[in-house]
């Protein structure tokens, strides 16, 4: 899941998972990231960092 809220000019991006562990589905936020800069090259390559670094 991955969506955007804006907060003055800069926009916060939940980095958020979903999965199955022997107990249930688990969920949880494993980053936020903020960006004043909206493309969508910017923005995958801080969701790709995000996920590596996880």
């Amino acid at each position: 899941m991955f969506d955007a809220s804006n907060k003055g000019n800069t926009k916060l991006f939940p980095v958020c998972v979903q999965y199955f562990s022997k107990f249930g589905v688990k969920k949880g936020i494993i980053d936020l990231i903020d960006d004043a800069d909206e493309s969508a090259t910017n923005t995958f390559e801080n969701l790709e960092a995000a996920i590596k670094k996880s």
